[in-house]
């Protein structure tokens, strides 16, 4: 992203890298890894109990009271640090240094975001880790907001009114050309927190040092986030490498699916269903496409369930609407008669993220799936 002020950059170099990328495009969790603008993988993992670990879910500030940690529970131990909630809309970004012509800034993303940045910085250089993010009206962190600003080039001063962006700074790599990666985490966020950003538009989240793992997962789940992400105050930034110093646990929501298509498995799983295609019912009563799924299956569980639904085979889709042809090249489309379990992140802009397969359900008539988060 191109995103440059020749007035308020004309001194200021600036670039802000996301490490949270992944959320956008990776369909597995691995440990986190700090790599500049390259995506990377997370992997679910629960919090050691040893102590010395930031932690950071995703949404707006929640009042963490001053919850200590359980002794022997999962969590973390007495003077771990938590980190203002990170958002499950990051988008990889960054600004680059001094353009030529006044032109350049109208190719801006996200132009609300220059001045704030170029004002505190005031000339000096940085290279900052933070997320964007578009809130909805409970304050929460929405992707599918965040869709509406994410591939615009030229936003208009309605959409950018409609759907304002918060720029959340977590780190800091370099200040006036010196690096600050081998700092120790806490250390880092001081640098951040003394650059002085308090603005409605760049913000550096406060946290918290006498906080337990355990206290911030039951705040994710009441306020409906993505989860906690946890990272040793000790640590430092390690670009490119993933590091058990670093460590997310997403919180995932579960959903009825009706199964109207399966595709076809290549490689390992060559004679199963490679990926189960979605609908659910919504208010009118249309079947409605709501995503595919390609994880959560073991080997026989895709070779039984190609032989189950072969014998549901039918020419053409039973949805309502036709769905996205990215998603159903090579499709075979069954009658809606089974419902599965279906364990996901969020549903957005019609399609589950990150779906994963749980099982059939014999409990459950296609007729009564809703739409996820209908009711």
């Amino acid at each position: 992203m191109r995103c440059c002020n020749p007035k308020a950059l004309a001194d200021c170099k600036i670039r802000i890298i996301s490490s949270y990328t992944p959320i956008l495009t990776c369909g597995d969790d691995r440990s986190p890894v700090a790599q500049p603008i390259t995506p990377f993988r997370l992997r679910p993992n629960a919090f050691p109990a040893d102590s010395g670990y930031a932690l950071a879910v995703g949404g707006a500030v929640p009042d963490v009271g001053h919850a200590r940690p359980a002794a022997g529970g999962r969590g973390l131990g007495v003077g771990d640090e938590v980190g203002w909630p990170t958002g499950n809309c990051s988008g990889q970004f960054g600004f680059q240094p001094p353009v030529q012509s006044e032109r350049q800034r109208h190719h801006c993303r996200f132009p609300e975001l220059v001045d704030p940045l170029a004002d505190v910085l005031d000339g000096r250089d940085a290279i900052l880790d933070g997320e964007i993010v578009a809130l909805d009206a409970k304050g929460r962190p929405s992707f599918g907001r965040l869709q509406r600003r994410m591939h615009v080039l030229r936003p208009t001063t309605a959409l950018r009114a409609d759907v304002p962006v918060v720029l959340y700074l977590f780190d800091v790599l370099s200040l006036d050309g010196h690096s600050t990666t081998s700092l120790p985490y806490v250390e880092r966020r001081a640098d951040l927190d003394a650059l002085g950003f308090s603005g409605p538009r760049v913000q550096v989240p406060p946290y918290w040092t006498d906080v337990g793992g355990d206290r911030m997962l039951d705040l994710a789940r009441e306020h409906h986030l993505e989860g906690v992400v946890a990272k040793r105050i000790d640590s430092t930034y390690r670009p490119g490498r993933r590091s058990p110093t670093w460590i997310k646990h997403p919180l995932r929501a579960n959903t009825e699916a009706v199964v109207v298509g399966w595709v076809d498995g290549t490689g390992s799983a060559r004679g199963g269903v490679g990926s189960l295609l979605l609908g659910a019912y919504d208010g009118d009563g249309q079947l409605t496409y709501i995503g595919h799924v390609g994880t959560g299956f073991t080997g026989a569980g895709r070779r039984a369930l190609r032989a189950q639904l072969t014998q549901l085979e039918r020419p053409t889709s039973p949805l309502a609407a036709p769905p996205p042809t990215r998603d159903t090249k090579g499709a075979h489309w069954v009658e809606p008669e089974l419902v599965g379990d279906v364990e996901f992140r969020e549903y957005a802009g019609g399609s589950l993220r990150h779906p994963a397969w749980k099982g059939l359900r014999d409990d459950k008539s296609p007729r009564d799936v809703d739409l996820p988060g209908r009711h």
